[in-house]
């Protein structure tokens, strides 16, 4: 939100963010939603993580170079298999597992 505010664009922000709060608010308030509902809710959020990184993908292959070292892709490698390894062993989650997957 600070970025958006700092290049002029904090009405846009707002317009995305309270529609957004507005629907987390209705989801804490019926704790009770259905699984389908939930699996919904991470397959959305998949979907969204993923596409966030598309643009800098693309820029990065647009500019020929990367911004991470190594170590850092290394050290990212290495968190995502910790992720995929913990899932497994503790909830067997798919949705979840997708998600680190990706």
């Amino acid at each position: 939100g600070l970025i958006c505010v700092y290049q002029g664009l904090g009405v846009q922000y707002l317009q995305g963010i309270v529609p957004l709060l507005g629907l987390f608010a209705t989801f804490v308030a019926y704790d009770k939603l259905s699984d389908r509902v939930l699996q919904s809710l991470q397959v959305a959020a998949i979907i969204v993580c993923t596409y966030a990184n598309i643009p800098q993908i693309v820029l990065t292959f647009q500019q020929r170079r990367a911004s991470w070292s190594a170590i850092t892709a290394g050290l990212s490698t290495i968190g995502c298999i910790i992720r995929i390894l913990t899932t497994l062993q503790l909830t067997k989650d798919k949705l979840t597992l997708l998600g680190y997957s990706l």
